[in-house]
């Protein structure tokens, strides 16, 4: 059946042809705007949110307190600056370091010694309840 005097081979070439060639790219186009949008919109997010709250000295575990103050008056230096204090008379408070996950040469103070590491897994695998940095 035909339309407007054209046949059915013309039709489906000119829808065809107008598919391919005027949606896709524009699909492509909105899909490609769509993500940055989303990965812009998260990045402002969790730099908001990420970003920590002045407070007073309070015991985050027994034995260790933690500080948050903003930095303003220094002269090199402005933002926060999050302070933990340990106190290691505490039964159960002790320290322990991990093992070099590269060789350590005497000569070599800045080389690398640590892989980076997420700190919920290093919590994870050592079993301890706080973890410094």
């Amino acid at each position: 059946m035909a339309l407007c005097g054209a046949s059915e081979t013309e039709m489906d070439n000119i829808l065809h042809k107008s598919s391919s060639s005027f949606w896709r790219p524009r699909r492509l186009l909105f899909g490609l705007i769509a993500a940055a949008i989303v990965t812009v919109s998260g990045v402002v997010f969790l730099s908001f949110s990420l970003k920590p709250v002045p407070q007073e000295t309070s015991e985050i575990f027994q034995g260790v307190f933690l500080k948050v103050e903003e930095v303003s008056n220094a002269p090199n230096a402005s933002g926060k600056v999050m302070t933990v204090e340990v106190h290691w008379d505490v039964p159960g408070v002790r320290i322990e370091n991990r093992p070099f996950d590269y060789e350590v040469r005497p000569e070599d103070l800045i080389g690398p010694h640590y892989d980076l590491e997420f700190a919920d897994i290093a919590l994870r695998r050592t079993g301890a309840a706080v973890l410094m940095n």
